[in-house]
């Protein structure tokens, strides 16, 4: 504003002098008076050209080139500046030096400048007093030269006031990551198994605060910058330090920004009206704004306690909640019913429910420590990140698929009634008492085995008996089955998972009556098959030594003997007729847990599709990189990238979950149980590959020191206001611009 004010002073001055006294008429008749056939005209017209050419060119170059020169000062001012700001303490720790500037970057090139006067600029940049004592006294100083492809080349390097010449240098490329995005660049493809990064130590407990998570970051960033060599010297860890330092340069380039504003700005073209009002209207929203969070910050430790304080209570009462139904849903049972199973392990749907609980308890966690970055640029904090929002996607699909398919079984829950009661009928009752009639019929030899006709028509009739009684038993409960349909119809709001859990323990109890055959028919086989086993060994003069685990010579006496082979050929006999009972159970019951892994398998992928890390490889795969690449562009420079991260990395829940069916289904001790007669166990946990193992024991103990945790970290998080927006200003080319770097 001053400036305006003084040029339009001096132009009236001129202005008022130039009417008063007739200065152009003057300085024409002056012209008009030299003779034209003098060399005094040309001299006179070659000083008033040269006059202009000083003027309008060699001083504004000259006060361009001091400008430039003089922008060295506030810059390492600033970047002192920055270094010694508690706020980007982080920051340069986590970089491991702090900023400096590194040398001088040269455009020979400018849109309204000629090249000779660029070239002078240049040359009187470079000739500075400023620029000369960084040359002498800086421990390394480059000077670039941008081509006019916009590819810099090394012009000269000096290290201590010594010029290095013929000093071969290659230039790479790399789009600065960004911060904000989760972007960065890493030698190691990126673990998205946050269960494994529990499992290595580098995860953090969900009871843990998100600033003693960040501080347990940094200590293990700084350890991972020095390894010990070969020769038992500690090294620091240069590539790993240089994209540390690469993956932090945005946000220093943003601050330095930020520090330096007010003498960074470049000389610019006069602006438009359109870009004056544009200004304007940026100028006046970032007012209002700054105003506004002002405003906020000064009312806001007045309102907090009567905001904060009750939102923090209600988090309260609802973890206490969470905890109580945790709790009750991990009770065991004693030993002697149901083997000490807990009570989540009965139902599919009391697996369901504990794993959105658990999640519910983790997330918060999640949430702060991705949002709470504070320069903690780790690959750690980007899985977090992923699993969280991963989970959100996968919640909220789901209760949009469970809505629609509530909706369709609560339109047609009487003919779905139809359809289920027709199935259980055809399919677990009548099929089964059409294979015992035809195990039972006197005329036929089933398969062509001729079965003891006393054991046979008995244990055909227990188990006819035994369907008769839950035939009744199912038709009795026909009534309530549209209303079971409509309460799986109504589960759909918390889920789809939710519905495919109740449609699941809806088939264990359909097919209940199967299981007790079968393990009525494998408890039978498995008895018989050991007394045939020992009375083969007696048979043998043989006998098992428990103590030694072999088998021993033993002499047996005349009685025993004969006791021994008599009750060893009668069991001979029958065994037939109990193998033959025992597979039919057998392949009921494997026909049962077939369709049960199969509905445990969707509910597994439906809980844990990797959807959010799909859409981030399609969209921005730099947030998931998979190592490093250098490529070659046509211009023969080189140009960092990350490789994308391998489909089979992103879509590991699969292979866990198919590693944990073929380890339980597909071994030989699922084998060595039909073959023996033993139970089939279910897979334990096959819900949970996504989930720390931190909370294992759910015991009425643990409840009140985790909610003390959970209060801390209540008042941590949400009373924390240290989080500060990150910089965001665009960078620019110019005639003559300085480096900084870490």
């Amino acid at each position: 504003m001053r400036t305006y004010l003084i040029s339009a002073a001096i132009s009236f001055a001129l202005g008022y002098y130039a009417c008063n006294f007739a200065l152009i008429s003057n300085i024409y008749n002056f012209t008009a008076s030299v003779p034209e056939t003098t060399h005094k005209r040309y001299l006179l017209y070659a000083l008033l050209i040269l006059l202009l050419l000083f003027v309008l060119i060699l001083i504004p170059l000259e006060r361009i080139a001091n400008f430039e020169a003089r922008r060295l000062g506030p810059l390492v001012s600033a970047l002192s500046s920055l270094t010694a700001d508690p706020q980007f303490a982080a920051l340069n720790q986590a970089c491991g030096v702090n900023p400096v500037v590194l040398g001088v970057a040269i455009v020979p090139f400018a849109d309204d400048m000629d090249e000779q006067a660029v070239r002078e600029s240049n040359e009187a940049l470079l000739a500075s007093p400023a620029l000369l004592e960084h040359k002498e006294t800086a421990n390394l100083w480059l000077t670039i030269e941008i081509k006019p492809t916009y590819i810099p080349s090394l012009k000269s390097l000096h290290c201590c006031g010594f010029r290095y010449s013929n000093v071969s240098s290659e230039i790479i490329f790399y789009k600065q990551p960004d911060a904000r995005k989760f972007q960065f660049l890493s030698l190691d493809p990126l673990v998205l198994d946050i269960s494994q990064i529990n499992a290595s130590g580098a995860l953090f407990d969900a009871s843990m605060s998100p600033n003693a998570a960040q501080k347990r970051t940094k200590s293990s960033m700084g350890q991972a910058r020095l390894f010990i060599s070969s020769s038992g010297r500690t090294v620091t860890d240069d590539m790993n330090v240089t994209l540390q330092q690469i993956n932090y340069s945005k946000e220093t380039e943003q601050a330095v920004w930020d520090k330096a504003e007010h003498f960074l700005r470049r000389r610019t073209r006069s602006r438009s009206m359109s870009e004056a009002v544009r200004d304007s209207a940026v100028d006046l929203s970032i007012k209002v704004r700054s105003k506004v969070a002002v405003t906020v910050t000064t009312l806001w430790p007045i309102i907090q306690p009567f905001t904060v304080r009750p939102l923090m209570v209600i988090l309260f009462v609802l973890r206490a909640l969470v905890e109580i139904c945790l709790w009750i849903l991990n009770l065991k049972f004693p030993d002697w019913v149901f083997n000490g199973m807990a009570i989540k392990d009965m139902t599919t749907t009391g697996q369901q429910i504990d794993l959105r609980l658990q999640q519910a308890c983790f997330w918060p966690w999640q949430y702060f420590m991705a949002r709470k970055k504070a320069w903690t640029n780790t690959s750690i904090t980007r899985a977090q990140y992923i699993s969280f929002y991963n989970s959100m996607w996968l919640v909220a699909n789901d209760i949009i698929i469970g809505v629609a398919f509530g909706s369709f079984l609560i339109s047609n829950n009487k003919y779905m009634a139809e359809v289920l009661q027709r199935y259980v009928k055809d399919y677990t009752i009548d099929s089964i008492s059409a294979v015992l009639e035809w195990l039972t019929s006197k005329n036929e030899y089933p398969a062509g085995l001729k079965l003891n006709p006393e054991l046979n028509p008995f244990l055909g009739q227990l188990f006819k008996w035994l369907i008769e009684i839950w035939a009744d038993f199912i038709i009795s409960l026909q009534p309530l089955v549209p209303t079971v349909i409509n309460l799986i119809g109504v589960s759909g709001v918390l889920g789809a998972t939710m519905s495919l859990s109740l449609v699941s323990d809806l088939l264990a109890f359909t097919t209940l009556h199967i299981y007790w055959f079968y393990m009525v028919a494998a408890r039978i086989f498995h008895w018989q098959l050991t007394i045939l086993y020992s009375l083969f060994n007696l048979f043998r003069g043989k006998k098992r030594n428990t103590l030694r685990h072999r088998i021993d010579s033993c002499d047996y006496d005349l009685d025993q003997l004969l006791l021994g082979t008599i009750l060893f050929t009668l069991l001979t006999f029958l065994f037939p007729t109990i193998v033959v009972y025992y597979l039919t159970f057998t392949l009921s019951r494997v026909a049962v847990i077939c369709m049960q892994a199969t509905m445990e398998t969707v509910l597994a992928c439906l809980n844990h599709f990797p959807l959010f890390a799909i859409l981030l490889r399609l969209k921005d795969p730099d947030r998931l990189p998979g190592g490093l690449r250098l490529e070659v562009c046509p211009e023969r420079y080189l140009f960092l990238t990350n490789s994308p991260l391998p489909m089979g990395a992103i879509f590991f829940q699969y292979s866990v979950l198919w590693k944990r069916l073929s380890s339980h289904y597909l071994t030989l001790n699922v084998l060595k149980c039909l073959l023996s007669g033993e139970t089939i166990k279910s897979i334990p946990r096959l819900q949970y590959p996504m989930l720390p193992d931190t909370r294992s024991r759910f015991t009425i103990h643990t409840i009140k020191p985790v909610l003390t945790k959970f209060w801390a970290f209540c008042e941590e998080t949400i009373m924390d206001q240290d989080s500060g927006p990150l910089y965001q200003v665009p960078s620019s080319y110019s005639s003559g611009s300085f480096g900084t770097r870490r």
